[in-house]
């Protein structure tokens, strides 16, 4: 598993921000797998680019967070990768 499909997997399930996704990731690495929030958002920001997921900004003013969510096409990219034998 890269961390370009790990975080896909994840926002599969739901729309999360980039610390839900680290903490998300972290659980689901079992402690196997180490990554920092450099590799998080570096890699968002890679899938926003292509058009695998997308980002608002949610919250009130003062507590404003940035919320990624996968996109169809993201889906279709996370279904083929699944769908590849190993």
């Amino acid at each position: 598993m890269s961390v370009k499909h790990g975080l896909l997997g994840l926002l599969a399930q739901k729309p999360q921000n980039g610390y839900e996704l680290k903490n998300s990731f972290d659980k689901i690495a079992g402690g196997f797998w180490d990554v920092n929030y450099g590799q998080i958002y570096s890699t968002i920001d890679r899938l926003v680019k292509d058009g695998l997921v997308i980002s608002s900004v949610e919250g009130k003013e003062s507590v404003e967070r940035r919320v990624y969510q996968i996109t169809e096409k993201g889906v279709k990219e996370f279904k083929d990768w699944l769908d590849k034998p190993s």
